[in-house]
C-alpha cells in the first residue's frame, strides 16, 4: 500500500565524481530523513554501472518491475509528516539551519549556504527553487529530466511533479558538478481531497517545534507560481523549454511541442531544417510580431541564437486535418471555420501593410477547442508575404486559385478562395478526379461547385459560388461582405 505521507526520495547519482559527496550528504542527515537501500545485492558492482544521467534504460525501469541503480543505495526521504526547520519547505545548503546539510569541501566550492528549497507552489505543484540571486552561473543549480535540460540557473524554479506534464522517470538534481541526486517522486492522486489538504498543511508549515529562519535574509519573498491564469504568458529569456514530441514536419521546418520547466505551460517551437531556410523563418517571425488576433496563432517569443526559433502558442487538439480524420466536422463547426477564418483574413488583409497568407489549408488551421464551440487559429506563415509583390507560385496547389498559376500578379483574395475550398471540402467534399494537373484543378473545382449549386438549395454552397470560389477575382465582393454572409448563415437567416 502506498505511503500517503511520502513525498519523494533522494538517491546519490552513481558516478565516480559525485557518488562520494552525495553519500556523505546522506549520512550527515538526521535519522528521520535517512533511509536504507531498497535492495541488497552483494554481487552487484557499482563500478560497472552507468551514470543515471545517460542511461535511459535504467530510468525506464524505475517505473516498472525491474530494479534500478538507486535502489541499491541509501537515500533521503521527504515526507508530509516530518518536522522541518523552516516553513518554507525542505531547505538545502551548507548551513546547519538547513534540513539537508550539504558538505563544505574545496571540491564543492560554490555550493550555497541556503542554496535551494524543495517545496510546493501555490498551485500545489512539487518544485525545486534556487534561492540565490537570479542569473546564469557556473555554480547554479540544474535539473535534468531524462537527459534533457541540465542548464544551470540561480533564482530559478523547476517543477518536479504535480502538474499536467508527466515527469520522466530519471530526474536529476545537480547542486554542483560534484554533487547530484536522483529524485523519485511518490505517486499520489494529486486531485484527491486528502492530498490537497496535505499540500495545504505543508505550505502553512503548521508543524510542531518548527523554528523558522528569516526568509527575507534568503532574498525569498513568495512561493507563488509564475503561471498566469490565462496560461499564455511569455516565457522569460532564461526559460528552459524541453522538447516533448514532434507535432509536424514540412519541407523547411519542424514544429515540436515544448514544456516550460518553471510554469508547466506548453508551447510549439518551430525550427528550420536547414540553414538555407533561416531567413524565411526570420521573415515569418517579423510578420507574426505584427499580428494580434484571436483566430491567428500567437508568436510568444523568438530568437535567432544559435539558430532562428519561433515559440508559438500551442493548440492541444492539433490541426483541422487531424481532427477531421478523428471525428467528423459538423455543419455547425464548419460554419465556425468559415466565420473565424474570415475574421482572421479580414484582419490580415486590413493591416496597413496587408499580409497574404498564401497557404490556407486544413493542415494550417489549428484547433484550440471544440467544446463548447470550435475555436480555430490560422497558422504557418512560412509562405506569407506583404501585399506589395505577389507573383510566385507557392503554397499547396490543391487549395490554390487559378490566378496563382497564371504567372501574373495576384492579391490577397487568393486566401479567400483557399478558405472557401476548405469549407466546401468539409461541407460536401471535393471532386473525385484529384489526379489532374495543378492548372486544370481549379477549373474542376468550379465546375463541381456549379453542379452542386444547381441541384441543391444549400445556402452555404450558394455563397461560396458567388463570393469565394469564383472564376475571376475581379468579381469577388469585399471581405466584409463575406463576413456578413457567414454571420447570417450562422444566425439561420438568408445569406
Amino acid at each position: 500500500m502506498a505511503d500517503p505521507n511520502l513525498i519523494a526520495r533522494l538517491y546519490p547519482v552513481d558516478d565516480t565524481r559525485c557518488l562520494g559527496h552525495a553519500i556523505i550528504t546522506v549520512f550527515m542527515a538526521n535519522e528521520a530523513l535517512r533511509i536504507p537501500p531498497l535492495r541488497e545485492d552483494v554481487s552487484r558492482s557499482r563500478a560497472s554501472s552507468q551514470s543515471l544521467e545517460s542511461d535511459t534504460d535504467d530510468a525506464d525501469d524505475d517505473q516498472g518491475s525491474g530494479s534500478s541503480t538507486y535502489e541499491y543505495s541509501p537515500g533521503l526521504q521527504l515526507r508530509f509528516d516530518q518536522v522541518r526547520k523552516t516553513r518554507l519547505g525542505f531547505l538545502l545548503g551548507t548551513e546547519p539551519t538547513c534540513d539537508i546539510v550539504l558538505p563544505k569541501k574545496d571540491t564543492l566550492r560554490g555550493v550555497g549556504r541556503h542554496q535551494c528549497v524543495i517545496t510546493f507552489d501555490d498551485q500545489g505543484r512539487f518544485i525545486l527553487r534556487d534561492l540565490r540571486e537570479s542569473g546564469r552561473r557556473k555554480d547554479g543549480t540544474a535539473v535534468t529530466y531524462n537527459g534533457k535540460g541540465g542548464l544551470k540557473r540561480r533564482g530559478f524554479t523547476w517543477i518536479l511533479g504535480g502538474d499536467r506534464s508527466p515527469r520522466p522517470p530519471a530526474t536529476i538534481i545537480e547542486l554542483h558538478d560534484n554533487l547530484k541526486f536522483q529524485i523519485v517522486v511518490a505517486s499520489h492522486d494529486i486531485h484527491s481531497v486528502s492530498y490537497k489538504e496535505k499540500v495545504a498543511q505543508f505550505r502553512r508549515g503548521a508543524i510542531e517545534n518548527i523554528n523558522d529562519i528569516c526568509l527575507d535574509a534568503l532574498g525569498f519573498k513568495s512561493l507563488e507560481s509564475t503561471a498566469a491564469p490565462s496560461g499564455v504568458e511569455t516565457p522569460s529569456g532564461d526559460a528552459i523549454l524541453l522538447d516533448n514530441e514532434e507535432l509536424g514536419r514540412g519541407a523547411q521546418a519542424v514544429v515540436t511541442r515544448v514544456w516550460d520547466v518553471s510554469t508547466g505551460l506548453e508551447y510549439a517551437s518551430k525550427k528550420p531544417l536547414k540553414e538555407k531556410y533561416w531567413d524565411r523563418l526570420k521573415r515569418e517571425a517579423k510578420l507574426l510580431s505584427r499580428i494580434n488576433h484571436p483566430n491567428i496563432v500567437r508568436l510568444i517569443r523568438w530568437t535567432d541564437i544559435p539558430m532562428p526559433m519561433l515559440i508559438l502558442e500551442y493548440a492541444s487538439l492539433g490541426t483541422l486535418y487531424e481532427q477531421g480524420r478523428r471525428n467528423t466536422i459538423s455543419p455547425k463547426e464548419n460554419l465556425e471555420i468559415l466565420r473565424q477564418g474570415l475574421s482572421g483574413l479580414i484582419y490580415l488583409h486590413g493591416l496597413e501593410d496587408a499580409i497574404v497568407h498564401r497557404d490556407i489549408k486544413p493542415e494550417n488551421i489549428l484547433i484550440q477547442s471544440r467544446i463548447p464551440r470550435l475555436h480555430i487559429k490560422l497558422s504557418d506563415f512560412g509562405y506569407s508575404k506583404e501585399k506589395d509583390d505577389l507573383q510566385t507560385i507557392c503554397g499547396t496547389h490543391y487549395y490554390a486559385p487559378p490566378e496563382v498559376f497564371s504567372g501574373l500578379h495576384y492579391n490577397e483574395l487568393v486566401d479567400i478562395w483557399s478558405l472557401g475550398l476548405v469549407v466546401m471540402e468539409y461541407a460536401h467534399g471535393l471532386p473525385i478526379n484529384q489526379t489532374i494537373g495543378a492548372v486544370a484543378w481549379p477549373k474542376e473545382i468550379i465546375s463541381f461547385l456549379e453542379t452542386q449549386v444547381e441541384f441543391s438549395d444549400c445556402q452555404l454552397l450558394s455563397m461560396l459560388s458567388k463570393a469565394m470560389i469564383v472564376r475571376l477575382p475581379d468579381v469577388w465582393t469585399a471581405s466584409e461582405e463575406h463576413m456578413a454572409a457567414a454571420l447570417l448563415l450562422i444566425l439561420g437567416q438568408d445569406a
